[in-house]
């Protein structure tokens, strides 16, 4: 047995007595328990002024440095595992605060159900507390004894002796015991041994605790002991923290339970042939020895200690503690709570608060924090740098008095969505007005956080863009002039292109005359220098007409008309035009026409006839011997137009970039040959004809080896 082991004497005597001690640690208990309550709030009360203290004088400090602005997309974030943090030392409170309900329920029951009855009396006699057991024995409901005078249940010629042992009991605080004869309401009398102590209660100061056995029926003593002893035994043994019993003299400790073995990593014999001073660290045992100086009667809270377990590992323990009579002895009762991993929590949250208070108090965004009617209650020092105001000049005012008016509507629509989505954010761009009047562009960054307990705000990021806009604006300005000068420019090709053409067409007309031999025989030189006259003026004519297409495609009025095309019959229209030139360089043409080709095809003419035109003349023009092959196929939903020559190929480097405009073709240097340069449109055009038609285009080459370009061009009503 725990508590009643070493028992000797008048057994009805000693377990009143053991009863009463039961009693004492019940009601220091609760009285624990509300002090728990009351300083849990006051640390709280404490810890918020200190937070409050630190934001105040985080509001005074003056740094230089500021953080960069994306630490601030961080903020959320940060917030978020905090709330985390938070939501987790919550659930460790609650189960502690869980487990101390759980204990104090024991007691109560301890209390309320003991087979002895229980009487609290002022000095009066006034009775201010008894159990169920005490009305059991007078006879009389629980509410109707109180405030009655104890007197009343007593004989008359008894209660004059009684008073004066009441006042013994004050005077000389300590144990004292009597017999008595009481008074039921049936009137019936029933003798009882009664123990009584002076004892400090937290709502009525010192107290005569008195328990009263019923002497009347002693061959039950034994039976009441033995439950008794298996009450005190189960709550002990089962309590879920560490508790201990140990002698105030020597410090050895008398007994432990289950969870306290386990906890500390001894066994039991271990642990009963040690002292406290044995799981202390060497500087704890002087302030052990100042507290168990100054030790009284009464539950107490001695606050945190740190422990040793036998691993060497060292843990924070919160203690409460109690003094007992244990087998004879004045013995401490403990209750060891592990709080080193809230302890951990608490210091990595305060960590955390700082590193957060760092970041908000020197980021170069405004961060400002709005209840859920719209005002301010926080803004940060990058306040007064932004928008010239001191932090504490916008507390308790709304940012809509500092919109610009034009905006102030969009903001409220902006305020009113965030309330309706926690947890999401909007961004929007307003002029803010500045201390010294002037309007600056201002981008807000909102989040709905009032769901979350570790803010419950609408946080707000600020910063400064008027330059930012400013730039915008003079660059959208540029862009504007650079547009006019574009259409300038497309305006005089348009124009030149068609005063060339005349003059040009009429070149090519009088020297096909003359290579006809209408306005006589030419000598065999004349005839060459003709002919090269009426390539050139073609190749004039070809150029001019891609300037003509580049300029409407520019502009944008070159348009997509769709007409049902046999291509083939398209293709040997365009072949035809190139036969004089490849006779005269003397290259070979094959074409290759897949069976499956649609006879009609949707799609725009002109379009497809530039691409052939301008892939075949740079073929042509870039390969000095071999040949040039057209080949149309089908291809799904569309056609592959693809042109090859044998010419000198295009360096690698060129690959990628021959199809922006005035990008010459990246011959091979080391080919040689006669072919003229280009003005660098032709495949410029392609591209974005193709890309007109919802096409695509690809090139395939290397040095030496000629080029191959494929197009696939879909059918319009395909197309995208």
């Amino acid at each position: 047995m725990i508590l009643h082991r070493r028992l000797q004497g008048d057994h009805a005597g000693i377990h009143s007595c053991n009863l009463l001690l039961c009693e004492e640690a019940s009601s220091g208990f609760r009285s624990a328990i509300k002090r728990h309550d009351v300083s849990g709030r006051e640390a709280m009360s404490e810890k918020s002024g200190v937070k409050r203290g630190a934001e105040n004088q985080g509001r005074e400090d003056k740094r230089s440095e500021r953080l960069p602005i994306e630490d601030n997309n961080d903020l959320i974030r940060s917030l978020q595992r905090r709330q985390v943090e938070l939501e987790a030392q919550n659930r460790e409170l609650r189960q502690i605060q869980s487990e101390l309900e759980a204990d104090r329920n024991r007691y109560s029951d301890l209390y309320d159900f003991s087979p002895v009855g229980y009487f609290t009396l002022n000095p009066k006699g006034l009775i201010v507390e008894a159990n169920l057991k005490a009305a059991l024995l007078l006879g009389i409901a629980r509410d109707r004894l109180l405030k009655t005078s104890f007197s009343l249940y007593l004989p008359k010629e008894a209660r004059l002796s009684f008073m004066a042992y009441l006042k013994q009991v004050f005077k000389k605080k300590c144990r004292q015991s009597c017999r008595l004869r009481l008074r039921r309401r049936n009137t019936s009398v029933l003798d009882v041994q009664v123990e009584s102590l002076l004892v400090e209660n937290a709502h009525y100061g010192a107290v005569c605790r008195m328990a009263l056995s019923d002497r009347t029926d002693l061959p039950g003593t034994g039976e009441t002991v033995r439950d008794s002893e298996e009450k005190y035994r189960l709550l002990f043994e089962r309590n879920p923290h560490p508790v201990w019993l140990f002698d105030l003299e020597t410090l050895a400790f008398l007994e432990a339970n289950e969870a306290a073995i386990r906890h500390y990593g001894y066994s039991r014999q271990e642990f009963l042939s040690m002292t406290l001073q044995a799981i202390l660290p060497r500087e704890a045992t002087s302030v052990l020895l100042r507290e168990l100086f100054h030790v009284q009667s009464g539950v107490k809270r001695t606050g945190v200690w740190r422990h040793l377990k036998k691993d060497g590992t060292l843990i924070e323990v919160e203690i409460m503690g109690e003094i007992i009579s244990f087998s004879g002895r004045r013995a401490g009762m403990v209750v060891a709570t592990d709080v080193t991993q809230r302890s951990h929590t608490d210091a990595a949250l305060r960590e955390s608060e700082r590193r957060f208070r760092a970041l908000i108090e020197n980021s170069s965004d405004a961060i400002a924090l709005l209840s859920s009617n719209g005002k301010i209650f926080y803004a940060s020092p990058s306040t007064l740098r932004i928008f010239g105001y001191t932090p504490e000049a916008l507390l308790g005012k709304t940012p809509l008095e500092l919109i610009h008016p034009d905006h102030r509507e969009r903001a409220r629509s902006l305020f009113s969505d965030l309330m309706k989505r926690p947890g999401e954010g909007a961004v929007t761009e307003l002029q803010f007005r500045h201390r010294d009047g002037a309007w600056h562009w201002v981008e807000g960054i909102g989040t709905n956080l009032l769901h979350d307990p570790s803010v419950r705000a609408i946080v707000i990021n600020y910063r400064d863009i008027t330059d930012r806009k400013e730039a915008e604006a003079a660059l959208q300005e540029k862009n504007l002039r650079i547009e006019e000068a574009s259409r300038a420019r497309n305006r005089f090709f348009s124009y030149m292109s068609h005063e060339l053409k005349t003059p040009v067409n009429s070149i090519v007309g009088f020297t096909q005359l003359l290579k006809n031999g209408t306005y006589g025989p030419l000598t065999p030189k004349q005839l060459g220098a003709v002919g090269r006259i009426h390539n050139n003026s073609g190749e004039l004519i070809h150029l001019i007409n891609n300037i003509l297409d580049m300029a409407k495609l520019e502009s944008g009025k070159k348009r997509f008309e769709v007409m049902e095309v046999p291509l083939q019959e398209l293709a040997e229209k365009v072949l035809i035009s190139f036969e004089p030139l490849l006779q005269e360089k003397g290259l070979s043409l094959q074409k290759e026409i897949d069976p499956d080709l649609p006879e009609r095809f949707l799609t725009d003419p002109m379009q497809v006839r530039s691409i052939l035109t301008n892939l075949l003349s740079n073929a042509v023009k870039f390969t000095e011997k071999g040949g040039v092959r057209l080949r149309l196929s089908r291809e799904g939903k569309g056609v592959l137009l693809e042109v090859s020559d044998t010419g000198a190929g295009i360096s690698v480097e060129y690959l990628d970039r021959i199809f922006d405009e005035y990008e010459q073709r990246g011959v091979v240097r080391e080919a040689k040959g006669n072919y003229t340069g280009g003005s660098g449109l032709g495949l410029a055009i392609v591209k974005k004809m193709v890309d007109l038609l919802g096409g695509w285009i690809e090139v395939a080459s290397a040095p030496g080896e000629g080029a191959v370009f494929t197009v696939f061009i879909p059918e319009a009503s395909t197309a995208t």
